[in-house]
């Protein structure tokens, strides 16, 4: 037990350091999240009134989770093309995202709106944006070891899929967030 608790205490500390070293990364796919999102909330869909049939639909916990895990998994294959399809994919959420936002905000108000969405959104956006810029990282030692014929280090590899693993269970949080917190907090 107490050798879990140094592991977090220790994984804690990395993510606060990764996160000073690497706030670009952050920067760049939150950036990218928030265009897509601004694209297709303000300007695409302002306006539209496609909104009036609108039904609201209940997902369940093994949707929201295999449709999260999906995102994730696509994330994951950016070790591949070094992020570009990181950042393609979370510009791509952005705009789901932003269409989802106006469609529900249109039809049941701003308010409900944020409520509906910001209790597990802020997670979920995180996770994305923490893995994207982790998985460029883990491309830099992926194309270190394919150059130099497999002798670079690999333990950093190693202990970033440890903090990956973590990432994953964050999400599985958010999506538990989204199908059983937040019906509560709209009623």
């Amino acid at each position: 037990m107490l050798a879990e608790i140094y592991s977090m205490k220790k994984l804690t500390k990395y993510y606060f350091s990764f996160f000073q070293k690497e706030k670009n990364l952050y920067f760049v796919f939150s950036l990218g999240f928030a265009i897509g999102f601004y694209l297709f909330y303000f300007t695409i869909l302002e306006n539209t009134n496609q909104n009036e049939n609108l039904k609201v639909v209940e997902f369940s916990f093994g949707y929201i989770l295999k449709t999260n895990s999906g995102v994730f998994l696509i994330l994951l294959m950016g070790v591949l093309s070094v992020g570009i399809l990181n950042i393609f994919t979370i510009f791509i959420n952005g705009f789901i995202v932003g269409l989802a936002f106006n469609e529900f905000s249109s039809q049941f108000g701003l308010l409900k709106a944020l409520l509906a969405f910001l209790p597990h959104g802020i997670l979920e956006v995180l996770v994305y944006v923490s893995l994207s810029s982790h998985i460029i990282y883990i491309s830099e030692f992926f194309l270190l070891d394919v150059l130099n014929d497999f002798n670079s280090p690999l333990f950093m590899t190693l202990f970033k899929a440890k903090s990956i693993s973590l990432l994953y269970i964050l999400l599985i949080i958010a999506a538990f967030i989204e199908v059983f917190i937040t019906p509560i907090i709209l009623n």
